[in-house]
């Protein structure tokens, strides 16, 4: 199906927490211009409602937390299934501004090498940039989001422009691309998910794209903390994943990711002195499991 500027999208958002934050993120799908067709909730967990969903919003309990890649995959391929040429992939902690669709999509109908467009992304109140373009710094493979904690002003790109990932908070992804894909890699559980996607695809000669003029907020760290013992977990042991798999120069990343290992050890170690034990836990438990290949969701088992 071709994409137009008119439509053609629907929206799926991926709840894990709060579900006031979901309400919010699924207000902000409905106020959209144009309107997607579908909106579609992947209940994570906890405990998912027991009555409708606001705004016509159909609802899909796995009965279990898949992660934001599995939830992601779940809710696009359902939506995929009925027909759409693109699917607005929202985090429930985001809120998408009611022009962005319109926007992403003029970009994907404009070129059909675009398999993936994302907004530019504000923090919680709209006051300073959270996520300006994603490039990956090699070679330790560390994404980098541009411009992230400074305001927007006059110095601003205003183009849509290439980048080497888009954050998955707010993605429009072509349906043809995701499928071209095989969707997200669910080794990764949550984190790191994005870029790899992005560069499978890119490798596969699609084209991802960063676009000004749509505009997202973010409240960064809602579902699991930005210092959590597990998302410590999940961006140690995703990120060896990620060097691993897609390092321009092996050897070079093996060496950075040597050095990596070597600092999350004696941080771990400096940790459970001080008593942070569960940081302390969480950093060995995910270097163990990188070494043997464990990926999926982690258990919060120590080491």
């Amino acid at each position: 199906m071709l994409i137009t500027a008119a439509g053609d999208y629907s929206t799926v958002i991926v709840h894990y927490g709060d579900p006031a934050l979901t309400l919010e993120c699924l207000r902000s799908a409905a106020g959209a211009d144009p309107a997607p067709r579908e909106r579609i909730v992947v209940w994570n967990g906890p405990a998912a409602p027991s009555g409708a969903l606001p705004h016509g919003a159909r609802l899909l309990d796995p009965g279990e937390n898949l992660g934001y890649a599995g939830g992601a995959n779940l809710g696009i391929r359902a939506a995929l299934a009925g027909g759409e040429a693109a699917v607005l992939l929202l985090n429930n902690d985001s809120v998408i501004e009611s022009s962005a669709p319109r926007a992403l999509l003029d970009v994907l109908a404009a070129d059909a090498r675009v398999g993936i467009a994302g907004p530019r992304i504000y923090d919680a109140r709209g006051e300073t940039i959270w996520h300006d373009g994603g490039s990956i710094a090699w070679p330790e493979g560390r994404p980098i989001s541009a411009r992230a904690g400074e305001r927007a002003g006059a110095g601003a790109p205003r183009e849509p422009f290439d980048v080497e990932f888009v954050c998955g908070c707010a993605p429009l992804i072509r349906g043809s691309a995701f499928r071209a894909a095989g969707g997200f890699d669910e080794r990764y559980f949550f984190c790191f998910e994005d870029a790899d996607f992005c560069m499978r695809l890119r490798a596969a000669g699609w084209r991802a794209m960063h676009v000004p003029a749509a505009a997202a907020r973010h409240r960064g760290g809602a579902a699991s903390g930005d210092r959590t013992p597990i998302a410590r977990y999940y961006r140690l042991r995703n990120r060896l994943l990620f060097a691993r798999e897609h390092a321009p120069d092996p050897a070079r990343s093996r060496r950075a990711c040597a050095r990596l290992r070597c600092r999350a050890r004696l941080r771990a170690l400096r940790w459970r002195i001080t008593g942070r034990g569960a940081e302390a836990r969480a950093v060995f438990a995910a270097l163990r499991d990188a070494k043997y290949e464990r990926y999926g969701r982690w258990d919060g088992g120590g080491a």
